[in-house]
């Protein structure tokens, strides 16, 4: 399992980095919350996403296509 980060701004800019190092790669997406899902808009595909989410504590559960995936918040 490569490295995931997350990277949510508070202007709507949403960034997916996958890897590390000189491997690494960005994926650069608008998002916006409605209700209890994060829609998100890739830039380059024009690709739109929906997906339910939780938060609870410093844990994000973000549930797309069936599958759950859990992200830490760093500090």
């Amino acid at each position: 399992m490569e490295k995931i980060v997350l990277e949510f701004t508070k202007d709507g800019k949403f960034r997916q980095h996958l890897g590390e190092g000189k491997m690494q790669n960005t994926i650069e997406s608008t998002f916006e919350v409605q209700n209890d899902k994060i829609i998100s808009l890739d830039q380059d595909t024009k690709e739109k996403a929906e997906s339910k989410y939780t938060i609870k504590d410093d844990t994000l559960t973000i549930l797309y296509e069936g599958m759950e995936n859990k992200y830490i918040k760093r500090k």
